[in-house]
């Protein structure tokens, strides 16, 4: 068997981990105190479960790989990988992580050029435990258009504390910088004018091709991965290195916004989306309602009391006397009304336990003041016309000042004492 080449590991000068180096290092840190049998047998079992489950994280895989290929060697992992009925599959994943791990580590170095002096932290300690190729890419936009490091951070920050806030339909609500944060700043930043709601999770701020895969002049070519990378020449898969860095460009002229596209008209046959589903009425208490009513009573009466007090009191001869009497009438007559309804109610309260039932259809009603004014919503109950009541107090003007000082005087002698 020929010696191990395991894949080269992350640059130690990099400042942070990527997405597979940091998948690497778990593995490798889980696998630690077990034998080299059991080792392998766990990473092998890792690779064929993933294979068959695995869309999205192939860097997963692909650090897998490499643990295997520093444990057994290059020629014994070829060896296992050819055995594999998945083969096909496990090789795909692999060769797209490739390459994406290559791009990763180049924007890494890339951003830490720009920014010399950031230490790749957020406010609050809200960075990342790795960063993956959707948070590197508008994040290097970011930084090859602005020197302004410090700025960003403290804006990164603001975008989190936006999104965990508010909540967007499809954003993570964890206090931790997102892919979608940066896009976010990324998109508003190269459409400073656009100031509608941007969805955090299909922002897409690909950048034009020839700047993404433009060659930079004068930095040396990446590492090749060469075990990996010889695997999957061997089976027909290209491993050529792409340079993901751009040159700088100059700013571009702001293009003209795009009008709105109509929204599509249905088309006549089909049927009309379904209404969204409502939710039904909450359900009330009767006994928690009747407290409520009770209390909104009390208050009732207590406000048309002060106003009372407070109206002036008409004096015969006076020249606002017809109108502070008219006044004072109907502040009295309120008063009296809320007074009955209070007593009424605080008397039904007793008999019926606070429980307040519409017999009609066979429905609890949630009671409120306005719906309560008469008292005839309660338990189908009768009571007297209030407005005869009323009126015994209008009949004569004479006695109701009579009646109107009386109750002055009753209020002040209580006041005094």
């Amino acid at each position: 068997m020929t010696s191990a080449a395991p894949a080269p590991a992350q640059d130690q000068v990099l400042p942070v981990l990527d997405e597979e180096s940091f998948h690497f290092d778990r593995t490798a840190t889980s696998l630690a105190g077990q034998t080299n049998e059991e080792k392998r047998i766990a990473l092998e079992q890792l690779l064929i479960d993933g294979t068959k489950t695995t869309t999205t994280e192939a860097c997963k895989l692909h650090a897998y790989m490499r643990c295997l290929y520093e444990l057994v060697g290059v020629d014994a992992a070829n060896t296992w990988v050819d055995t594999l009925a998945q083969k096909r599959s496990l090789l795909n994943f692999v060769g797209t992580a490739y390459q994406t791990t290559i791009d990763c580590r180049a924007m890494i170095r890339r951003i830490t050029s720009e920014w010399p002096e950031w230490d790749w932290t957020i406010p609050e300690n809200r960075e990342p435990e790795f960063w993956t190729e959707r948070s590197l890419k508008p994040l290097r936009y970011l930084a090859i258009r602005t020197k302004q490091w410090q700025t960003v951070v403290v804006v990164l920050g603001v975008m989190i504390d936006e999104r965990v806030r508010v909540g967007r339909k499809g954003a993570s609500r964890e206090n931790v910088l997102t892919p979608g944060d940066v896009r976010l700043l990324a998109e508003r930043i190269k459409h400073p004018r656009d100031d509608s709601d941007l969805d955090l999770v299909n922002i897409s701020t690909a950048e034009p091709e020839s700047e993404e895969r433009d060659t930079e002049q004068g930095r040396p070519a990446e590492e090749e991965l060469t075990d990996i990378s010889t695997m999957l020449n061997q089976n027909g898969f290209d491993t050529t290195i792409r340079s993901s860095e751009p040159e700088p460009q100059p700013e571009p002229q702001p293009e003209p916004e795009p009008e709105p596209e109509p929204e599509p008209e249905p088309e006549p046959g089909e049927p009309e989306p379904a209404p969204k589903r409502r939710r039904g009425p909450t359900k009330h208490d009767p006994r928690r309602d009747g407290e409520r009513l009770a209390a909104s009573l009390q208050k009732e009466v207590e406000l048309k009391t002060a106003e009372l007090k407070a109206a002036p009191f008409p004096e015969p001869g006076s020249e606002t006397y017809q109108v502070d009497l008219d006044r004072s009438t109907q502040l009295f007559v309120a008063l009296r009304a809320a007074q009955r309804d209070r007593d009424d109610f605080s008397h039904l309260s007793a008999s019926y336990d606070s429980k307040l039932r519409l017999q009609r259809e066979n429905c609890i009603i949630k009671a409120t003041p306005a719906k309560y004014s008469h008292l005839d919503v309660v338990q189908g109950l009768d009571h007297p016309n209030q407005d005869e009541y009323n009126n015994k107090f209008i009949t004569n003007r004479k006695n109701f000042i009579d009646l109107l000082s009386d109750h002055r005087h009753h209020s002040c002698l209580t006041a005094t004492s």
